[in-house]
């Protein structure tokens, strides 16, 4: 329930426009969120009423608190939400096992994005200056375990199943989920690739139980794709909506449901100058398959 409350308040009242380079090669898996999301539906619908009781809870605590600023001594925005992170290696010994310091990096990268931090935000667009955010979340490596132990907030674990992860590999011994015990994280599953070719994927809040809540992730795409899938891990959507069909024109009529971002087609590749839907597209942001400066 701890997750599921912080996951709507970040879908309507923080969320996050910003710009960082990368090439649409790297982005050249897209994420697989709306098939999962869309086959959850499909399996069970009444995850829609969920969705729509999260989705009212979000807007009116937006209308209640959307604009306080928390700051520390040092006159900057205090971190209101600290997310402990483990994550789960899942690797056959190659080029998959992440180093600690490469998982480091990457947490590092996270913290930039959702406070706003990263050195490419100078590039960002003008007209969408005003709703760029720091999200006040920081992101950090568990330092306990679910039964109260030290750790690094990493689990290492040999498999096969690295070359086609999907949600099995959450239930490989040592690489389980850590959400027991009255203690919640976001769990980072990554291997070498996504049996559907995807470069991640998500749930969002509340459609899988606990022990299945978290990210899955290959390890040859990470950096902007994290930030993108922990996006739907807090609530949000495809700037276009719940679909994974980027381009496509009757992506109009869809939404993300966030106020202040314009409807969009969905952009691909790298352009800084898209425009669709009757305006401008807020391309930089890190819900679109759109990465660059």
């Amino acid at each position: 329930m701890k997750k599921i409350t912080l996951s709507t308040i970040m879908a309507i009242s923080v969320f996050f426009a910003a710009a960082q380079s990368q090439s649409a090669k790297e982005f050249e898996s897209f994420c697989s969120t709306s098939h999962k999301h869309n086959e959850l539906i499909e399996n069970n619908p009444e995850f829609l009423k969920i969705m729509e009781q999260q989705d009212k809870f979000a807007e009116q605590w937006t209308k209640e608190n959307y604009g306080k600023v928390v700051a520390n001594h040092n006159g900057k925005k205090a971190p209101v939400y600290i997310v402990p992170v483990v994550w789960h290696v899942v690797h056959n010994n190659g080029p998959e096992n992440l180093s600690r310091a490469a998982i480091e990096a990457e947490i590092a990268n996270l913290n930039e994005d959702y406070q706003k931090l990263n050195a490419s935000i100078a590039n960002l667009d003008p007209a969408f200056a005003p709703i760029a955010a720091d999200c006040q979340i920081e992101f950090r490596l568990a330092r306990l375990d679910p039964d109260g132990n030290c750790t690094e907030g990493i689990t290492r674990t040999v498999n096969q199943i690295t070359y086609a992860m999907d949600e099995s590999a959450k239930f490989v011994a040592g690489a389980e989920s850590w959400n027991r015990n009255g203690r919640y994280y976001l769990n980072v599953w990554q291997g070498s690739s996504i049996a559907s070719g995807a470069g991640g994927y998500a749930y969002y809040p509340g459609g899988v139980p606990d022990n299945r809540d978290g990210i899955v992730l290959r390890a040859g795409q990470l950096g902007n794709t994290v930030s993108h899938e922990l996006g739907h891990w807090f609530n949000v959507a495809h700037l276009w909506g719940n679909s994974n069909t980027p381009g496509d024109v009757s992506n109009c009529n869809s939404d993300d449901g966030v106020s202040d971002t314009p409807n969009t087609v969905g952009a691909t590749g790298c352009s800084t100058s898209a425009y669709s839907c009757g305006s401008s597209d807020n391309g930089q942001n890190y819900m679109e398959y759109n990465f660059c400066e």
